[in-house]
């Protein structure tokens, strides 16, 4: 039997800020690429999520004059980041998440890193974890970002509250978003979960260009 549950703006917002803030660039980021010092679990763990045991999350960073970027790996406990710019360092190919299409960038791979975080994560099963981590691989997708580089941070995940569809095993997840990057618009993110996982498929309904946006 299917049944919704939605959730006030007013619970999730103060999380999604924190996320934000924590996943932010600072002042100093190095020119080019470099590890990141900071831990993206730190993230995940203001919500009521977990990376599964023994597993990490770790990232690299670049940044081009006033634009920079982010991007977490899944790393097995005890595997360190080598030197991005180091010689013989591998390079692959990842999707990133953005709000319209699927990015192929490439970027340093450090070896044993499983670039999809999806089915890493873990949490108690509630809908509101799943709502938490829809919303996470927003902000995780834009670790690290500055100015050109953003794309998530540029849209309003919140625009009203969030819901979650359950229907047998089955689980949908429904972010009403706003935007004015490019053009001014609204769409809504559609995720969709099998219980007890949160690896999820994910596509966009309901696109509504409203008037030109801003190029920032």
């Amino acid at each position: 039997m299917e049944s919704r549950s939605s959730f006030p703006v007013e619970q999730l917002s103060p999380l999604v800020q924190l996320a934000w803030e924590r996943a932010a660039a600072p002042r100093d980021l190095p020119e080019g690429w470099s590890i990141c010092p900071a831990d993206p679990g730190e993230v995940v763990e203001l919500f009521p999520l977990r990376v599964k045991a023994g597993w990490k999350l770790r990232a690299y960073q670049l940044r081009m004059g006033g634009n920079a970027n982010g991007f977490v790996w899944l790393l097995p406990e005890g595997v360190e980041m080598p030197d991005p710019n180091a010689p013989g360092i591998w390079w692959g190919t990842r999707i990133i998440i953005s709000p319209f299409v699927r990015l192929p960038l490439d970027n340093p791979r450090p070896p044993g890193g499983v670039w999809d975080l999806r089915p890493a994560i873990e949490g108690d099963g509630s809908p509101f974890s799943y709502v938490c981590h829809s919303l996470l691989a927003r902000v995780l997708a834009d670790y690290r970002a500055r100015w050109h580089g953003e794309v998530w941070r540029s849209v309003d995940m919140l625009a009203k509250a969030p819901d979650v569809t359950e229907d047998g095993d089955s689980l949908t997840v429904r972010l009403y978003c706003y935007t004015r990057l490019g053009c001014e618009g609204t769409f809504t993110v559609v995720d969709s979960y099998q219980r007890g996982s949160y690896a999820f498929d994910w596509k966009h309904e309901d696109v509504e260009e409203i008037g030109p946006g801003v190029v920032h």
